[in-house]
């Protein structure tokens, strides 16, 4: 679930910084989630997002 929350934020343009403070994480969650899904960028996480039905606008943040 936080994963999805995270991705949804990457893939509507926000930085890592912002996801962080936004939901009270620390910076690393990002990069889990980039080896999770095979990417080693921010870029390569929202084309694999976009490409994955995750929207392209702020949703599911607190």
């Amino acid at each position: 679930m936080r994963e999805r929350q995270i991705l949804n934020l990457v893939c509507a343009g926000r930085n890592n910084a912002a996801n962080a403070r936004t939901l009270n994480l620390s910076r690393n969650h990002d990069a889990a989630i980039h080896r999770k899904i095979g990417v080693r960028k921010g870029s390569g996480a929202v084309v694999w997002g976009r490409g994955n039905g995750f929207s392209m606008q702020v949703s599911g943040a607190k």
